[in-house]
């Protein structure tokens, strides 16, 4: 295929800085590899004088093979990779200025995470034996949501606090606090008593007003900063007394006093809040400090480690610098639009004049949970493509159909100053393929009741398998083939994704088409330590170490790997508490045979099993390695027939695969040095309090299945028809008690018994923006996932009840679908035409 005009004009312009902004399915990889090539036969550059940047692994291999025809790609693998391979190759080759060990190894996420869990247990210590008054003031003045002990709770915290800082470019010794002036804070307590007057000469009611008045005259002066906490008090109680229904004359003006006083609670908290950031800051200067230590007793670097010493390097020695600017005379960087204000900043430090090529979409940055920072595209294009250099669209659009791209860019329209946060995004997608004339459009909305929002999912799930079978059945959509548009071939189940924003929809869906024998293939993007096969694995490997915890017991007898019966279960349990103590003892007593009269044969047989292996695997404890212990687990429970026989074929699959990997972990915590089975579950658990986005293991693909993947999963994929369902579930965020943004400020929740928990400014401010900046990726996500289409779009959701931030909330600013929505509406639509707002973009609405 020939580059079209903007493309070659992409491809071709290298005498200056250039920003790319690459639309959906706009052929940007192609661009990429073209580039490259040009550059190298035009004589601009040897091969190996190229850096390119890509964002995954995977994008680093396909522009490999692409390259590969025409160069040696092993030549190539120093210059072509993720942004921490081009760090570990830097580092490795300047090792003596990095003042690090030429052997130094990059860990793995788990080993590095492990050495980081225990130096944060002997960061605790330190604090319980010489600074006890700093330890107490952290657990007294931050709020804890969850039960547990304090060192669980401060685990809980800061463990992903101190994550979250490092990949912002945080460094030791620097200040968490912002101060408020007294200017400022005697500002805003005399806007309080201004108001304060106001009201009460609106007050009509004498009980009112003197309770109004007694308020007044409690405030104590602010002339003495000492008083600050009888001040917070009295504002307090003053919120208190402005409860209530008012008339509507006093109404504005209370509204106006109790906003006043709120903003003066805030600025009052961060002032008092200051003896808690002050012991924070300690807290992690101490951690980072004793981090360092015990990786660098391992020889061990993490990724953040990669490139926050690239980023010294770079910064302090410049010679080192200009040699790496000499050696890469042209650096092209893929989906820019995902990088860190870190990795920004790397890049514009290996930055000449004339030499940048990087590609973006800002409407597809999706990964603020790594860090990706939409305004580092922005602020690079301000700095290198407005100065020096010219920005370049791509707007023709090879995946889709036209009157999906008519979707898109309405979305867009509606969107726009929330979608892209204000940032350059390029001009409308335009088509560039045939396909060929639908009467009705190829977009259909499916809207479904239900008595209560469950009994609607379910409903949904129902509904869109019965719907995918009947096109790939009944033949009702064509793929067409682009090399010979007269040509068109039936779509079928491989043709077909299935997309939800969070993994845990993924089961009802697959349940529903299962139902129906449809094959499927699940590709989740996270999750991976909270399935089930992982945590019955973890618990029993606990028990191999300790079978005495009678709740953990409970819970290996009844998971797949034993599998026994309730009535065996119970029996057990009454047995144990005849003859007291536990249930291991109990079994050890009888030698792990129960009555025959009490317990069915095929229970005795699965307790036999588990009971001989347990006695291996705690008599064996000493040996402290965790893949043996493992790979006996997965032999004598037999658990891939079990799996086999208990679930359909894609799961089994999903459950075995996760297996592997974890086994895989084990494998590579054996061989990193660390020692102990209890530690590695720990680990694998405090991975999974914190939410970190493990991937499942890829299952075997079949060729033929609908793929059920979440939306971030799909990034980078297309289809030909895509399902995105649950329209009505978005992505959560939960308010922790701590925040953190980009810039390694730090915000608090300030509790103290006497107040409660109060917002500091710095909580209220990084908060505040942490939603918006939420709210905007997600409408990005669903831009993502409706891109992913090439030929037919189905969007489908159950409703009723509260929309709050859903997707379905996003299409009804575009569609006039709302009086679909009332329950007063209840009425069928078999299949009614639906234009938006703006009457560009049009779908087939069904309602049941």
């Amino acid at each position: 295929m020939q580059l079209n005009e903007e493309q070659r004009l992409a491809v071709t312009t290298v005498d200056r800085d250039l920003c790319l902004l690459a639309g959906a399915g706009t052929g940007k990889t192609r661009v990429l590899a073209e580039r490259f090539l040009y550059l190298v036969r035009s004589g601009k550059a040897q091969a190996d004088e190229i850096l390119a940047i890509t964002f995954t692994e995977k994008a680093a291999a396909e522009m490999l093979r692409r390259l590969g025809e025409s160069f040696n790609s092993d030549r190539l693998k120093d210059n072509i990779g993720t942004i921490h391979s081009l760090c570990y190759h830097i580092v490795r080759s300047y090792h003596a200025e990095c003042h690090l060990p030429i052997d130094a190894v990059v860990a793995t996420e788990m080993t590095t995470s492990a050495v980081c869990y225990q130096a944060l247990d002997e960061t605790i210590l330190q604090l319980q034996q010489s600074h006890r008054s700093e330890l107490q003031t952290l657990l007294q003045t931050i709020p804890w949501h969850r039960s547990g002990s304090y060192r669980d709770r401060l685990h809980e915290l800061l463990f992903p606090l101190y994550g979250n800082l490092r990949s912002s470019g945080w460094q030791a010794g620097q200040s968490l606090y912002v101060d408020v002036p007294d200017a400022r804070l005697a500002s805003e307590f005399e806007a309080v008593q201004k108001q304060l007057d106001a009201l009460i000469a609106l007050l009509d009611r004498p009980e009112r007003s003197e309770a109004v008045k007694k308020q007044q005259q409690a405030l104590p002066r602010f002339a003495n900063l000492h008083e600050l906490p009888a001040l917070v008090q009295q504002l307090l109680q003053l919120k208190q007394e402005l409860r209530g229904r008012w008339n509507k004359q006093t109404e504005l003006s209370r509204d106006r006093l109790r906003k006043t006083t709120e903003r003066l609670l805030t600025l009052l908290s961060q002032r008092l809040a200051k003896p808690t950031y002050e012991a924070l800051a300690r807290f992690l200067d101490r951690l980072d400090a004793i981090y360092w230590q015990r990786k660098q007793q391992r020889g061990l670097l993490d990724y953040d480690d990669l490139q926050l010493i690239t980023l010294k390097l770079l910064k302090e020695h410049h010679k080192v610098r200009d040699k790496l600017r000499q050696r890469f005379r042209f650096i092209l960087v893929d989906e820019f639009q995902d990088v860190s204000p870190v990795q920004r900043e790397l890049v514009e430090l290996l930055h000449s004049d004339g030499n940048l090529f990087f590609v973006g979409d800002v409407r597809q940055s999706i990964y603020a949970f790594r860090h990706a920072d939409i305004h580092s595209f922005e602020m690079l294009r301000n700095k290198f493509a407005k100065a020096t250099g010219s920005t370049l669209p791509l707007t023709e659009n090879y995946r889709a159909h036209p009157e999906l791209l008519d979707l898109l860019n309405d979305y867009v329209d509606v969107h726009d100053a929330s979608l892209t946060e204000g940032c350059a995004h390029g001009p409308e997608l335009r088509p560039a393929l045939h396909f060929a004339k639908q009467h009705a459009p190829p977009i259909e909305c499916r809207l479904v009741r239900g008595e209560s929002a469950a009994a609607a999912r379910a409903q949904e799930a129902n509904q869109l398998a019965a719907r995918i079978h009947e096109i790939v059945e009944n033949r009702e959509v064509c793929i067409a083939n682009q090399e010979s548009p007269r040509y068109q071939q039936h779509l079928g189940y491989g043709d077909i994704a299935l997309l939800c924003r969070r993994s845990a929809s993924i089961p009802l869906f697959r349940d529903a088409l299962a139902r129906l024998n449809i094959p499927t293939s699940s590709v989740a993007a996270g999750g991976f330590y909270g399935t089930r096969e992982v945590q019955d694995t973890l618990t029993l490997l606990r028990l191999g170490v300790d079978p005495m915890d009678d709740l953990a017991m409970a819970a290996a007898l009844k998971s797949d790997f034993v599998a026994i019966s309730d009535a065996a279960l119970y029996q057990l349990c009454r047995m144990r508490q005849e003859q007291g103590g536990t249930i291991w003892q109990y079994l050890l007593q009888v030698d792990g045979v129960l009555p025959e009269e009490l317990v069915p044969e095929q229970d005795q047989q699965r307790l036999a099993v588990f009971f001989v292996w347990l006695q291996r695997i705690f008599q064996q404890r000493a040996l402290s390695l965790v893949y043996p212990s493992m790979e006996a687990l997965v032999l004598h429970s037999e658990i891939e027939a079990k799996f086999v026989h208990n679930y359909e074929p894609f799961v089994a699959e999903q459950k075995l695969a996760n297996l592997d990997k974890l086994l895989g972990l084990a494998l590579q915590w054996d061989s990193s040095g660390n020692q102990g089975v209890i530690p590695f579950v720990n680990m694998c658990e405090a991975l999974q309090r914190r939410d970190v986005k493990e991937p499942q293991a890829d299952p075997p693909f079949h060729r033929g299945s609908v793929r059920l993947m979440t939306v971030h999963a799909a990034k980078g994929l297309e289809f030909p028809l895509v399902v995105v369902a649950d329209l009505r579930r978005s992505g959560g965020r939960a308010a922790p008690p701590i925040a953190s943004d980009r810039d390694g400020k730090v915000g608090l929740r300030w509790y103290t018994p006497e107040f409660g928990a109060l917002n500091t400014l710095g909580y209220q401010q990084i908060d505040t923006e942490l939603r918006r900046r939420f709210q905007a990726e997600e409408q990005r996500i669903f831009y993502v996932a409706l891109s992913r289409a090439q030929e037919h779009l189905i969007l489908s959701s159950g409703v009723g009840g509260r929309l709050e931030a859903s997707w379905l909330k996003l299409l009804l600013a575009q569609f006039p679908l709302a009086e679909y929505l009332d329950d007063e509406a209840a009425r069928p639509v078999e299949q009614q035409e639906i234009r938006s707002f703006s009457g560009r973009s049009r779908l087939q609405l069904y309602l049941a």
